[in-house]
């Protein structure tokens, strides 16, 4: 808490007399996800003959979450000094988590796979410095905060170790036209402290995107490697990898892969995905999914999650653990 004080007793003279060159931003966002889950299975060989055993399970959920809402104070155009609850992103993946471990994030939308939806916000104070080419941050994060897990469904998109909690980091980013590379420290506390490392790094090679993280600490090792394909204007291939190396021994040492087509309509407010993900650990699933943006602020997804416990992601026929969901989201930007 002292680095929430400090930061508000650095920026209470701009927010009195309004001298200094101070920008605001805010993100509230009010989801409502409904679910059906079917219990039991579908038993029988395939033709008229099928037998089917199905029961309904309604699953309702309404979350309002202000994702951020900070304040930042600017004393010289190289040099600003962030406060709020924000959320801070770490790394080049998109999916799965390597050097990102600052924010808790969300798993009660079962096979929910992009990063920026899952990440909650928690309190920080933030110090950057910005050169031509060289980024360097230094980031306090205040406040423990867990994920959330819906408790009635027994599948996560993936195994988080790295919930957001009290800690100190410093992150350090340069960029040499179109390679990025990122170096990190993060001392947190995570189940019990740890110290974590980290680097990442992208490389824009024409229509393509290739990334690479590595990250250590006292719990695990972890290795990622991605590419971001972009076919066109309207469709991109997106493919994951990661291997984990679990140095506690509480869980195997396990890889997980994901694989993803997105297109988008060329008025850019409809969207498809279709997600394909396997975790040797935690199973497989499928997630398909069309959303549409009524609004700048309304918008309406609906699709169907299939899971399997083993490696079987192209199984098609629904079981207890599969969903048909829908959801509406209203932002204030």
């Amino acid at each position: 808490m002292r680095y929430l004080w400090l930061g508000i007793f650095l920026l209470a003279p701009q927010l009195i007399w309004g001298d200094w060159d101070v920008s605001k931003s805010a993100y509230v966002r009010a989801d409502y996800f409904n679910s059906l889950r079917l219990v039991g299975d579908v038993s029988g060989t395939a033709g008229w003959n099928e037998t089917v055993k199905l029961n309904v399970d309604l699953n309702w959920r309404r979350d309002l979450e202000t994702r951020e809402l900070s304040v930042t104070y600017k004393p010289i155009p190289a040099v600003s000094l962030t406060t709020g609850r924000r959320i801070e992103k770490w790394g080049v993946a998109d999916f799965l988590r390597g050097v990102d471990a600052l924010n808790p994030v969300d798993l009660r939308d079962p096979g929910q796979y992009d990063l920026d939806d899952l990440r909650l916000p928690v309190w920080v104070t933030k110090v950057a410095y910005q050169a031509d080419f060289t980024r360097v941050e230094v980031v306090a994060v205040h406040e423990y905060r867990p994920d959330k897990v819906d408790r009635n469904y027994n599948f996560l998109p993936y195994p988080n170790y790295n919930s957001g909690n009290y800690g100190l980091g410093l992150r350090m980013i340069q960029t040499l036209d179109a390679l990025e590379l990122e170096l990190s420290y993060l001392d947190h506390y995570a189940i019990d402290r740890r110290h974590r490392a980290g680097a990442a790094v992208q490389y824009v090679w024409g229509n393509r995107t290739i990334k690479a993280e590595y990250a250590w600490d006292e719990a695990e090792i972890v290795t990622l490697g991605g590419l971001d394909w972009y076919l066109d204007d309207s469709n991109t291939l997106i493919a994951e990898f990661q291997k984990r190396e679990d140095r506690l021994r509480l869980l195997p040492n396990m890889n997980s892969y994901l694989l993803m087509y997105r297109w988008t309509s060329d008025s850019d407010n409809l969207h498809f995905s279709w997600v394909v993900s396997e975790n040797d650990y935690f199973g497989s699933y499928q997630r398909i999914q069309l959303a549409y943006d009524v609004s700048d602020a309304w918008s309406v997804a609906g699709g169907v999650l299939i899971y399997r416990n083993g490696k079987d992601v192209l199984g098609l026929p629904f079981t207890y653990s599969d969903l048909i969901f829908g959801k509406i989201r209203y932002s204030i930007f």
